[in-house]
């Protein structure tokens, strides 16, 4: 959410490369990167973009993630 050119999509290519050379040590096993089209409309705000991600991840994907967390 941002104007064109500012430089989003850098950034998230740049956190996908830090990322997976230098994972967190926080991190349970090796951090995943994926791309989600989402549809976003001038007055989305961080809620709308939230439950898009949701949506297009899946309940169970997400659910599955959530449960590794807690092992």
């Amino acid at each position: 959410m941002g104007p064109y050119g500012s430089g989003k999509t850098q950034t998230l290519y740049f956190l996908e490369y830090y990322l997976k050379t230098q994972p967190p040590n926080s991190a349970k096993g090796a951090p995943r990167t994926l791309y989600v089209t989402i549809e976003m409309r001038g007055n989305s705000n961080a809620a709308h973009l939230h439950m898009q991600l949701m949506e297009a991840l899946g309940k169970d994907t997400v659910a599955v993630w959530v449960r590794k967390l807690f092992r």
